[in-house]
């Protein structure tokens, strides 16, 4: 029984908002509008006539006053106001002024209007809040039930498995992602997501010679591939930190410099894919000569290939009017701009004699934006990466044997086009968005969308097995599932369900209170984007929150594959 008290409520704020729109479809027009003045101009010169006749009638006499009256009345009620086309006959007022009485009566009926419209208002919060107690109320009923149906499928699965049908997930023809979407794409995306943000907001307030804003997406790109890697990368610069950006022009500020993370992402993923990495990721100790080489072939080489895109935003920046984010050093950036702007007139003296003026201005001029990128760019990368690196080793080590060792993370999907066409349907809006706003640039929006393109058909001659890959896929869930098992139900560091219903709680009151306490908000984009801003803020925390239990759950689980079997152990075994 108290499962429907929830829905009840519910159920009553949702009839009581279709009463009301009923109501307002079917009233009358206000007694303000034209129409209801007419009504009532109608209205009371008919009283009138009525009176002036009754007046008239009981006299017995036809006194002239009475007919005179009755004349005025009969006159009134049929003069017609032309001012007011295709409306048909409306009454004029004819005579003297209403009296003391009248204008006491219209003030009456004025007030009583008023009461009924805050009656009404009333009426409408009671049946809001009513509405948003049984939606929260009936919150938990859903969960419950989604719990019930989600136990149901998993027992008829297992059911199946038992009796040795195959299900869909392991078809050969199945749709399915190489990666397994709660334990692994979810974790890791979000994750990577979240610590481009922290890594950019310390670079923007702890102004250095450092960026650091891919440190995230180097870490999606070591473990999940280059398209998740290209991903992360959209979603932090084109989408995260452009809506949390606290200055203005965030659409020519931060937006373009997610092809540069795009870029990023896609170069480390497909670094990352060499089975030469594999085995030095799986070497409990590398060499000094192996970790050079990664540091050069990631961090140098990968920063020298991101510089050359880099440029070209930087000179639709400028051509837009805007400068750089201030997250670098003021003194390291005058300092290396001063030292090439000196090379443009040579380089265009150089370059001249082959091409146009402007050509060669233009020319020169993004060269030696490459070169300042290059030196920015070096130091930067490598540091990302390397960041990336200890992460995955520290904090993920289950991550790093399953995706990373056993090389799971170059499988391609079934079909081979999935895992890319997921980053162009994101990709899509963010370039006409782009498009849209400054059209003049469209080749260089378009480059992504162009690139992302080639290489995916360029996947589709990668063919290993799907029964492979759906074999692996279900060791590595095997694998989180009993890393999980490990942590106690009750463990400090689970962030538990009270937690994520207060989150759910609070998030959903202040969106629907905060049009109510200030106009400015009513639904407007000042409204999005603080209402974006408060979910990250509330949402935050918990990602932080399991983030860190799985990070602690994935270190027990290897330990505890490390430790050796106690002899008392193995007694009792024997």
């Amino acid at each position: 029984m108290r499962y429907l008290i929830p829905w009840v409520l519910l159920l009553a704020g949702v009839l009581g908002g279709c009463a009301k729109q009923e109501s307002a479809d079917t009233a009358g027009p206000p007694a303000g509008s034209a129409q209801g003045a007419g009504a009532a101009a109608h209205t009371s010169v008919g009283q009138q006539a009525a009176g002036a006749r009754a007046g008239a009638a009981s006299a017995n006499t036809g006194g002239s006053s009475a007919t005179h009256a009755a004349s005025n009345a009969s006159a009134a009620l049929h003069a017609v106001d032309p001012a007011v086309p295709g409306r048909g006959p409306v009454p004029r007022r004819v005579g003297p002024a209403r009296s003391g009485a009248a204008s006491g009566g219209g003030s009456d009926s004025s007030r009583t209007q008023e009461v009924r419209r805050d009656t009404a208002t009333a009426t409408d919060f009671i049946k809001m809040i009513a509405a948003i107690a049984g939606f929260i109320g009936a919150i938990p009923t859903l969960g419950k039930h989604a719990r019930q149906l989600r136990t149901w499928w998993r027992r008829r699965q297992d059911i199946k498995r038992a009796a040795g049908k195959v299900t869909r997930l392991h078809s050969p023809t199945s749709l399915f992602s190489t990666f397994l979407f709660r334990d692994e794409v979810l974790v890791i995306v979000t994750g990577a997501v979240l610590l481009n943000y922290v890594c950019s907001v310390f670079a923007r307030n702890l102004t250095s010679i450092l960026f650091l804003d891919m440190t995230g997406t180097a870490l999606a790109a070591l473990l999940l591939g280059p398209w998740y890697g290209a991903m992360v990368g959209l979603l932090s610069n084109g989408i995260v930190n452009w809506i949390l950006y606290p200055g203005p022009n965030g659409d020519a500020v931060i937006a373009p410099w997610a092809i540069v993370n795009i870029c990023g992402g896609l170069l480390w993923g497909y670094f990352g894919r060499s089975k030469a990495f594999s085995q030095f990721m799986a070497k409990p100790t590398g060499t000094i000569a192996d970790q050079v080489y990664y540091l050069l072939k990631f961090g140098v080489f990968g920063a020298v290939l991101m510089a050359f895109p880099g440029a070209a935003v930087q000179m639709v920046q400028q051509a837009l009017g805007h400068q750089d984010p201030a997250f670098l050093d003021k003194g390291y950036s005058s300092a290396l701009d001063s030292f090439l702007s000196g090379c443009v007139v040579s380089l265009r003296a150089l370059i001249m004699p082959f091409f146009s003026e402007q050509t060669a201005v233009s020319l020169a001029t993004y060269l030696i934006g490459c070169l300042q990128n290059i030196a920015k760019y070096v130091p930067d990368k490598t540091l990302s990466f390397a960041i990336a690196l200890v992460i995955v080793k520290a904090a993920f080590p289950l991550f790093e044997r399953e995706l990373v060792h056993s090389r799971a993370n170059t499988l391609p999907s079934r079909p081979k086009w999935l895992d890319g066409m997921f980053f162009l349907m994101l990709l899509i809006p963010f370039t006409l968005a782009l498009v849209i706003l400054h059209a003049q640039y469209w080749p260089l929006w378009i480059t992504p969308m162009a690139v992302g393109l080639v290489l995916l058909c360029a996947d589709m001659f990668r063919r290993p097995s799907a029964v492979d890959m759906a074999r692996r896929k279900e060791d590595r869930r095997a694998s989180y599932q009993r890393a999980r098992d490990m942590l106690p139900r009750d463990a400090a560091i689970r962030p538990g369900q009270a937690l994520l219903m207060a989150c759910l709680i609070t998030s959903l009151l202040f969106l629907l209170v905060l049009p109510f306490i200030s106009p400015n908000y009513h639904f407007n984009i000042d409204y999005f984007h603080v209402a974006f801003n408060f979910l990250c803020l509330v949402y935050g925390f918990p990602l932080v929150m399991h983030l860190y239990s799985v990070a602690v759950s994935q270190n027990v689980a290897i330990l505890s594959a490390k430790e050796p079997v106690p002899e008392k152990d193995l007694a009792k075994t024997a």
